[in-house]
């Protein structure tokens, strides 16, 4: 497990919006939210009252406050067999329905600064997934709300392949927290109100240190994605029965053992 370190001369620091291309193709947008910002108002206040819980523990002993919302794609290990509403929905009702509001910004930013690789991941998602599970106008799923978490470098697991994933980031009183991506020798300074587009499954990404400069200081990011597992999934209303009868065909494969 390695952590970003904050920016050095051999990396450029991006804080301007701006489109990310390799070999002439975009790979990423650094996009300006301000446009949005009731939308983005109404989120911000709902996430200061959200329950965290104890964050989600580490080995390493670093620690990752977190909620996910949206569609929870089935996961037999867990004993969830179809897919659901997210907990979220049920704790947080009114800050869940401004997530899928953004959801829907952020959609329309993207097909608005990349309308190739939005056509594309349109493509890849629509055809695949009833459009029952997906969040507001988007063609994402679901997402993560990360509460001032330093991120190791990662790629994103559990997407579908070459989809692509939005990253919101709302910050007050913070200095760094950057996205650094390494293979592409940048680092994004992800300021408030900045939307994020890329492939995250693709591309190694991690969080530079992070130092709170006030006692009400904050770094979230929001992040939309869209779950391979939620291809197998039927019309919502149909979901639970299906669900129910695939955990009891399972159920009844182990007692058979």
């Amino acid at each position: 497990m390695q952590f970003a370190t904050a920016p050095t001369g051999d990396t450029r620091l991006i804080r301007a919006p701006a489109i990310l291309t390799e070999a002439g193709t975009p790979v990423a947008a650094v996009l300006d939210l301000r446009t949005a910002a009731p939308t983005v108002a109404a989120v911000r206040a709902g996430l200061g009252t959200v329950d965290w819980g104890d964050g989600e523990s580490r080995l390493a002993g670093w620690n990752n406050p977190n909620r996910t919302f949206g569609t929870s794609p089935p996961s037999p290990l867990r004993r969830r067999y179809g897919c659901s509403e997210s907990s979220f929905a049920r704790d947080e009702p009114v800050t869940d329905r401004a997530l899928a509001r953004l959801a829907t910004v952020a959609a329309e930013q993207f097909g608005a600064w990349l309308p190739d690789q939005e056509a594309h991941h349109q493509e890849l998602v629509r055809g695949a997934i009833h459009a029952d599970w997906f969040l507001g106008g988007s063609a994402w799923t679901s997402g993560i709300i990360n509460r001032t978490a330093v991120l190791p470098y990662h790629r994103d697991a559990g997407n579908i392949k070459g989809a692509w994933s939005a990253m919101v980031t709302l910050r007050r009183g913070v200095n760094g927290g950057y996205l650094h991506m390494p293979e592409w020798g940048v680092t994004l300074a992800t300021t408030d109100l900045t939307l994020t587009i890329f492939d995250g499954q693709n591309s190694w990404h991690g969080v530079t240190p992070i130092e709170l400069v006030r006692p009400d200081a904050y770094r979230y990011t929001i992040v939309y994605y869209t779950k391979r597992g939620c291809v197998s999934c039927g019309e919502r209303s149909g979901e639970a029965a299906r669900a129910q009868l695939a955990r009891t065909e399972a159920e009844d494969r182990m007692a058979n053992r």
